[in-house]
């Protein structure tokens, strides 16, 4: 199968290649806002679900955190528990949580469909953390 960009990623993908190229998507975004993005998503991690929405879901969260944070420093990480993937988008200074909680609502069907879920917490507006859990098609198999 021809790739021909961000959401046509193979089946079985590295989870750490996707978010790389989604973050390239959001860094004129994330400069202007004087914020930064890291991918601390482990190099090794291999996800199997549909790829299209799982691009969308994780573009949009990471979107609404970048359009919204200020001077700050945006981390996603994940790691796998057995048949599920846990995905985390973090804000350290506190983003707008209602800005955020509006972005997760947008895709919070899509996170249903692939049999995910999306959770919004903010701790005293000092760190915003959206949770994306989704089932591990290949680990589940």
């Amino acid at each position: 199968m021809k790739s021909t960009g961000i959401a046509l990623v193979a089946q079985a993908s590295a989870l750490c290649e996707l978010v790389d190229k989604l973050i390239k998507t959001s860094s004129i975004a994330a400069t202007r806002n004087r914020s930064f993005i890291i991918n601390n998503v482990p190099e090794g991690l291999s996800v199997t679900a549909d790829e299209n929405i799982l691009s969308t879901i994780i573009s949009v969260l990471l979107q609404y955190v970048v359009n919204h944070a200020r001077d700050t420093c945006i981390t996603i990480s994940a790691k796998a528990y057995n048949d599920v993937v846990l995905m985390h988008v973090k804000d350290a200074n506190g983003c707008s949580n209602d800005g955020i909680s509006y972005g997760v609502q947008q895709v919070q069907h899509l996170a249903r469909k692939m049999g995910g879920f999306l959770d919004v917490t903010s701790y005293r507006r000092r760190e915003t953390t959206i949770a994306f859990t989704f089932p591990n098609l290949k680990a589940a198999a």
